[in-house]
Protein backbone atom coordinates (compact mmCIF):
# COMPACT_ATOMS: atom_id res chain seq x y z
CA UNK A 1 0.00 0.00 0.00
CA UNK A 2 1.15 3.57 -0.69
CA UNK A 3 0.77 6.15 2.06
CA UNK A 4 1.19 9.93 1.70
CA UNK A 5 1.40 12.29 4.68
CA UNK A 6 1.21 15.98 3.73
CA UNK A 7 1.87 18.58 6.41
CA UNK A 8 2.59 22.28 6.65
CA UNK A 9 5.76 22.30 8.76
CA UNK A 10 8.82 20.06 9.26
CA UNK A 11 7.71 18.28 12.46
CA UNK A 12 3.92 18.26 11.93
CA UNK A 13 3.81 14.73 10.51
CA UNK A 14 5.84 13.43 13.43
CA UNK A 15 3.76 15.20 16.07
CA UNK A 16 0.40 14.12 14.70
CA UNK A 17 0.93 10.79 12.96
CA UNK A 18 4.54 9.68 13.44
CA UNK A 19 3.58 6.49 15.24
CA UNK A 20 1.13 5.56 12.51
CA UNK A 21 3.70 6.20 9.77
CA UNK A 22 6.17 3.99 11.63
CA UNK A 23 3.56 1.22 11.76
CA UNK A 24 3.01 1.51 8.02
CA UNK A 25 6.70 1.15 7.21
CA UNK A 26 7.06 -1.72 9.68
CA UNK A 27 4.28 -3.46 7.77
CA UNK A 28 6.17 -3.12 4.49
CA UNK A 29 4.09 -0.25 3.09
CA UNK A 30 5.56 2.67 1.14
CA UNK A 31 5.43 6.01 3.00
CA UNK A 32 6.09 9.47 1.57
CA UNK A 33 6.23 12.53 3.84
CA UNK A 34 5.58 15.82 2.02
CA UNK A 35 6.19 19.15 3.78
CA UNK A 36 5.14 22.58 2.51
CA UNK A 37 7.30 24.90 4.62
CA UNK A 38 11.03 24.90 5.26
CA UNK A 39 10.96 25.85 8.95
CA UNK A 40 12.89 29.07 8.41
CA UNK A 41 11.24 30.93 11.29
CA UNK A 42 11.83 28.38 14.05
CA UNK A 43 15.40 29.40 14.94
CA UNK A 44 15.18 33.16 15.65
CA UNK A 45 18.91 33.46 16.33
CA UNK A 46 19.81 32.38 12.77
CA UNK A 47 19.16 33.84 9.31
CA UNK A 48 16.15 32.25 7.61
CA UNK A 49 18.26 30.49 4.97
CA UNK A 50 20.50 28.84 7.58
CA UNK A 51 17.53 27.88 9.76
CA UNK A 52 15.82 26.29 6.76
CA UNK A 53 18.94 24.23 5.99
CA UNK A 54 19.10 22.90 9.55
CA UNK A 55 15.38 22.10 9.64
CA UNK A 56 15.69 20.27 6.33
CA UNK A 57 18.49 18.09 7.69
CA UNK A 58 16.46 17.34 10.82
CA UNK A 59 13.37 16.45 8.79
CA UNK A 60 15.33 14.09 6.56
CA UNK A 61 16.87 12.41 9.60
CA UNK A 62 13.42 11.80 11.10
CA UNK A 63 12.06 10.36 7.86
CA UNK A 64 15.09 8.09 7.48
CA UNK A 65 14.46 6.56 10.90
CA UNK A 66 11.39 4.82 9.52
CA UNK A 67 12.53 4.46 5.93
CA UNK A 68 10.09 7.06 4.56
CA UNK A 69 10.74 9.18 1.49
CA UNK A 70 10.68 12.95 2.00
CA UNK A 71 9.67 15.83 -0.27
CA UNK A 72 9.94 19.48 0.82
CA UNK A 73 8.15 22.18 -1.20
CA UNK A 74 10.29 24.96 0.31
CA UNK A 75 7.79 27.69 1.09
CA UNK A 76 8.67 30.12 3.88
CA UNK A 77 6.85 29.52 7.17
CA UNK A 78 3.44 31.15 6.92
CA UNK A 79 3.59 30.79 3.14
CA UNK A 80 1.15 27.96 2.52
CA UNK A 81 -1.42 29.27 0.05
CA UNK A 82 -3.83 27.83 -2.47
CA UNK A 83 -2.16 29.46 -5.47
CA UNK A 84 -1.77 27.59 -8.73
CA UNK A 85 1.88 26.66 -8.13
CA UNK A 86 1.04 25.05 -4.79
CA UNK A 87 -1.95 23.23 -6.26
CA UNK A 88 0.10 21.76 -9.10
CA UNK A 89 2.79 20.67 -6.62
CA UNK A 90 0.27 18.81 -4.49
CA UNK A 91 -1.39 17.24 -7.53
CA UNK A 92 2.02 16.08 -8.77
CA UNK A 93 3.02 14.63 -5.39
CA UNK A 94 -0.27 12.72 -5.20
CA UNK A 95 0.11 11.42 -8.75
CA UNK A 96 3.74 10.45 -8.18
CA UNK A 97 2.81 8.57 -4.99
CA UNK A 98 -0.52 7.06 -6.14
CA UNK A 99 -1.57 6.86 -2.47
CA UNK A 100 -4.20 4.52 -1.14
CA UNK A 101 -4.49 6.84 1.85
CA UNK A 102 -3.52 10.48 2.44
CA UNK A 103 -2.99 11.83 5.96
CA UNK A 104 -3.12 15.60 6.42
CA UNK A 105 -4.26 18.46 8.63
CA UNK A 106 -7.78 18.96 9.88
CA UNK A 107 -9.47 21.91 8.12
CA UNK A 108 -10.28 23.61 11.43
CA UNK A 109 -6.78 23.50 12.93
CA UNK A 110 -5.45 26.53 14.75
CA UNK A 111 -2.89 27.97 12.34
CA UNK A 112 -3.53 29.26 8.79
CA UNK A 113 -0.77 27.13 7.24
CA UNK A 114 -2.50 24.00 8.56
CA UNK A 115 -5.95 25.05 7.34
CA UNK A 116 -4.73 25.98 3.87
CA UNK A 117 -2.77 22.72 3.61
CA UNK A 118 -5.98 20.85 4.45
CA UNK A 119 -7.86 22.74 1.74
CA UNK A 120 -5.16 21.98 -0.82
CA UNK A 121 -5.12 18.29 0.00
CA UNK A 122 -8.91 18.02 -0.12
CA UNK A 123 -9.09 19.71 -3.51
CA UNK A 124 -6.00 18.20 -5.09
CA UNK A 125 -6.86 14.63 -4.12
CA UNK A 126 -9.74 14.99 -6.58
CA UNK A 127 -7.80 17.03 -9.14
CA UNK A 128 -5.09 14.36 -9.25
CA UNK A 129 -7.59 12.07 -11.01
CA UNK A 130 -8.57 14.66 -13.65
CA UNK A 131 -6.88 14.06 -17.03
CA UNK A 132 -7.14 17.70 -18.17
CA UNK A 133 -5.04 18.95 -15.25
CA UNK A 134 -1.53 18.44 -16.60
CA UNK A 135 1.52 17.71 -14.45
CA UNK A 136 4.66 15.65 -15.02
CA UNK A 137 3.04 12.45 -13.78
CA UNK A 138 -0.14 10.92 -15.27
CA UNK A 139 -3.48 11.12 -13.44
CA UNK A 140 -4.28 8.66 -10.68
CA UNK A 141 -6.76 5.96 -11.58
CA UNK A 142 -8.60 6.23 -8.28
CA UNK A 143 -9.16 8.73 -5.49
CA UNK A 144 -6.97 8.21 -2.42
CA UNK A 145 -8.79 8.20 0.90
CA UNK A 146 -8.11 11.42 2.84
CA UNK A 147 -7.91 11.13 6.62
CA UNK A 148 -7.48 14.15 8.88
CA UNK A 149 -4.85 14.08 11.58
CA UNK A 150 -5.68 15.39 15.01
CA UNK A 151 -5.72 19.14 15.56
CA UNK A 152 -3.04 20.70 17.75
CA UNK A 153 -4.07 20.01 21.38
CA UNK A 154 -7.17 18.19 20.07
CA UNK A 155 -9.43 21.25 20.16
CA UNK A 156 -12.52 20.92 17.96
CA UNK A 157 -11.49 17.42 16.93
CA UNK A 158 -13.77 14.38 17.26
CA UNK A 159 -11.85 11.12 16.65
CA UNK A 160 -13.44 8.44 14.49
CA UNK A 161 -10.58 5.98 14.04
CA UNK A 162 -7.61 5.09 16.23
CA UNK A 163 -4.23 3.52 15.55
CA UNK A 164 -2.49 1.63 18.33
CA UNK A 165 1.04 3.09 18.41
CA UNK A 166 2.13 1.38 21.63
CA UNK A 167 4.89 -0.50 19.80
CA UNK A 168 6.00 2.52 17.75
CA UNK A 169 5.71 5.32 20.31
CA UNK A 170 9.44 5.21 21.13
CA UNK A 171 10.15 5.47 17.40
CA UNK A 172 7.91 8.54 17.30
CA UNK A 173 9.91 10.02 20.17
CA UNK A 174 13.17 9.39 18.32
CA UNK A 175 11.74 10.97 15.17
CA UNK A 176 10.74 14.08 17.10
CA UNK A 177 14.14 14.19 18.83
CA UNK A 178 15.66 14.71 15.37
CA UNK A 179 14.01 18.15 15.37
CA UNK A 180 16.29 19.44 18.12
CA UNK A 181 16.41 23.02 16.84
CA UNK A 182 12.66 23.28 17.35
CA UNK A 183 11.97 21.15 20.41
CA UNK A 184 15.03 22.47 22.26
CA UNK A 185 13.49 25.91 22.63
CA UNK A 186 10.41 24.40 24.31
CA UNK A 187 12.22 21.94 26.56
CA UNK A 188 11.12 22.23 30.20
CA UNK A 189 8.40 24.73 29.27
CA UNK A 190 5.58 24.26 31.83
CA UNK A 191 2.93 23.87 29.11
CA UNK A 192 4.41 23.02 25.71
CA UNK A 193 7.43 20.79 26.28
CA UNK A 194 7.00 18.91 22.99
CA UNK A 195 8.27 15.54 24.17
CA UNK A 196 5.85 15.61 27.07
CA UNK A 197 3.11 16.88 24.77
CA UNK A 198 3.19 13.91 22.40
CA UNK A 199 3.12 11.49 25.31
CA UNK A 200 0.14 13.16 26.99
CA UNK A 201 -1.85 13.21 23.75
CA UNK A 202 -0.94 9.62 22.87
CA UNK A 203 -1.85 8.41 26.35
CA UNK A 204 -5.20 10.21 26.29
CA UNK A 205 -6.10 8.77 22.88
CA UNK A 206 -4.82 5.41 24.07
CA UNK A 207 -7.17 5.52 27.04
CA UNK A 208 -10.04 6.25 24.67
CA UNK A 209 -9.06 3.33 22.43
CA UNK A 210 -8.23 0.89 25.21
CA UNK A 211 -4.49 0.70 24.52
CA UNK A 212 -1.37 2.30 25.99
CA UNK A 213 -0.68 4.83 23.20
CA UNK A 214 -2.78 5.79 20.18
CA UNK A 215 -3.15 8.36 17.42
CA UNK A 216 -6.57 9.52 16.24
CA UNK A 217 -8.00 10.40 12.83
CA UNK A 218 -11.30 11.35 11.21
CA UNK A 219 -12.77 11.55 7.70
CA UNK A 220 -14.34 14.35 5.75
CA UNK A 221 -18.12 13.76 5.99
CA UNK A 222 -18.70 14.18 2.26
CA UNK A 223 -19.70 11.91 -0.59
CA UNK A 224 -16.80 10.04 -2.13
CA UNK A 225 -14.73 10.10 1.05
CA UNK A 226 -16.66 7.52 3.06
CA UNK A 227 -15.51 3.92 2.65
CA UNK A 228 -16.03 0.61 4.37
CA UNK A 229 -12.35 -0.33 4.00
CA UNK A 230 -9.98 0.06 6.92
CA UNK A 231 -6.79 1.56 5.51
CA UNK A 232 -5.13 2.52 8.78
CA UNK A 233 -2.68 -0.02 10.25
Amino acid sequence: MNVLAIAAHPDDCVMMCGGTLARYTQGGHNVVMAVFCQGDSSIPSLPAEQAAQIRGQETRAGAQLIGADLVIFGRADGGVSTDETARRWVVEIIRRTCPDVILSHHPSDYIPDHRRAAELVDDCAIEATCPHIVTESPPCSQLGLVLYMETVAGLGFVPEEFVDITDTFETKRRMLACHESDIGSWRDHPVVDMMEWIEVVARFRGIQAGVRYAEAFCRAPVWGRMETRRLLP
